[in-house]
Parts: structure tokens; C-alpha cells; sequence
């Protein structure tokens, strides 16, 4: 009975966790370059909203350099969904003052 348990907890779990991603902070990749990215947990989704969400927080990290994201490049995962492709954008950009 306690396993049952236990396997209705992890699946209701994931299932709440499932529409959620992985948001990691923003990196530096080079002088002046960083980059923002993000990952859905499950195959479900789109990485339209993933982009917007990588394009926020790329704008958030200048605005607090007192500057204003110049995108260098987006990447964006394309279907099929497997375990190894979930959807995921990624943003690389320089902030500048303007």
C-alpha cells in the first residue's frame, strides 16, 4: 500500500511540476555576451513562450546595468518532443547604454 502511495504522490507531483521550467540564472559567455535560457520540465508547451520569457530576462539584467538588450542570437528547440529535445529558447545579447 505504501508504494501505491508513493507512486501517486511522484506522478501528482510531475504533474503539478510539469508545466513549470528550468530557469537558470543569466550567464556571461564572452566579453560583454551574455546568455539566458530556459527549459520546459515535460514535452508539453510551446518555446514561443519560452522566448518571451529568456527576452524578459535578458531586458531585466541591462535594465539593471542601466543598458538596453542588443540580441546577437536566439535559438529555439524544434519538435519532435523526446526526452533528450524538450522545448527550450535561448537568448544571447549585449546590454548597452542608450
Amino acid at each position: 500500500m505504501a508504494a501505491a502511495a508513493r507512486t501517486v504522490a511522484v506522478l501528482g507531483l510531475s504533474w503539478t511540476l510539469g508545466g513549470c521550467a528550468l530557469n537558470p540564472a543569466v550567464l556571461t559567455v564572452g566579453a560583454g555576451t551574455y546568455q539566458a535560457s530556459r527549459q520546459a520540465f515535460f514535452p508539453f508547451g510551446d518555446t514561443a513562450s519560452l522566448r518571451d520569457a529568456v527576452l524578459a530576462q535578458a531586458d531585466k539584467h541591462c535594465e539593471g546595468m542601466q543598458g538596453k538588450p542588443v540580441v546577437v542570437r536566439i535559438e529555439e528547440s524544434k519538435p519532435p518532443w523526446l526526452p533528450d529535445n524538450f522545448p527550450r529558447a535561448a537568448v544571447q545579447f549585449r546590454c548597452e547604454r542608450g
